[in-house]
Parts: structure tokens; C-alpha cells; sequence
């Protein structure tokens, strides 16, 4: 088997349901273990939306086998004026199966990579309840920045 990283790619139209079944499938798993990540609803079009922008990376374990992972990598508008040369990084999802066998590291860490070789910072966020996320991010190198208020509920800010 190859290293997963050369299945690591940007997504593709024909990518767009396996990619929403996939955030359904997170998301639920995280919110039957009290994690108030993701509480809006996904919705195809947005996902169409980011693939058509080539926002979203998709990491598979063969290289036509099922979508393991994600992540998603844009501008953010709100976090530009503290991070003028930023790309957020988000949306980072792995199937529940694959969790706590270092897929989430390597998909992070291949997410910085691309992001660091175009010169640029990465800032990613999570639900601010969220300790373990907070722990995991940090332990992988990320600086925490703030607190700061998002509807409802307070989300932590980390850069690398």
C-alpha cells in the first residue's frame, strides 16, 4: 500500500454526496459524544459550492476507494486582518472508523504543508468546549490565539 498521502487530493464533482455523507456521518457521531460542533445542516449545494472552488481536499485509502477524510482550505475574510497571509483550514472531517489511528494527523499535517509551501499562515477554529480538540491542536503545533463569539457560543482560534 501506498503512503496515504498520495491519495490525498482536491475533490471532484463526482466526489460532492460521498462528501456530504461523510460530514452527516461525523457530525452525528459528534454530537452523540455532547461535542456542539457543526450544529447547522449540510447542504449539497454548499458542498458543491467548495468543490467547484477547489476548497476541499479529499484523502482516500486507495486511490479510487471510499473518501476517508476531508478538509476544506479558503480565505477568511473575518481572520485576514490578523492573518493577512492565511488560508483557514476547516471542515476537517474523518470517518469515526478511522479515528485515533493517526488518518487526523496525517490529514492535518498535509494540510499545513500545502498551505506553508505558498508562503502562508494556517488558522483553523473549534467549538471553544470543545478541551480535547483544543489539547489535540496544540499538541500538534498549532499556537492558540483567542476566544471569539460566534452566534450563540465562543470558538478558540489556533495558528501554525
Amino acid at each position: 500500500m501506498e503512503n496515504e498521502n498520495n491519495f490525498l487530493e482536491i475533490a471532484k464533482e463526482e466526489d460532492i454526496f460521498e462528501i456530504y455523507q461523510l460530514l452527516k456521518i461525523v457530525t452525528t457521531d459528534l454530537h452523540n459524544r455532547g461535542i456542539n460542533q457543526w450544529t447547522e445542516e449540510w447542504k449539497i449545494e454548499d458542498i458543491r459550492e467548495f468543490v467547484l472552488k477547489q476548497n476541499f481536499y479529499v484523502q482516500r485509502l486507495e486511490k479510487k476507494g471510499e473518501i476517508i477524510g476531508m478538509f476544506s482550505l479558503e480565505e477568511n475574510k473575518l481572520l485576514l486582518e490578523q492573518f493577512p497571509k492565511s488560508l483557514y483550514l476547516s471542515k476537517i472531517a474523518l470517518l469515526p472508523k478511522y479515528q485515533k489511528k493517526d488518518f487526523g494527523v496525517k490529514i492535518i499535517q498535509k494540510a499545513i504543508e500545502i498551505v506553508h509551501s505558498q508562503g502562508k499562515v494556517v488558522v483553523l477554529d473549534c467549538w471553544s468546549g470543545n478541551q480535547k480538540l483544543k489539547e489535540y491542536y496544540t499538541k500538534l503545533g498549532f499556537k492558540y490565539i483567542r476566544d471569539l463569539p460566534e452566534y450563540d457560543y465562543y470558538i478558540s482560534v489556533f495558528s501554525i
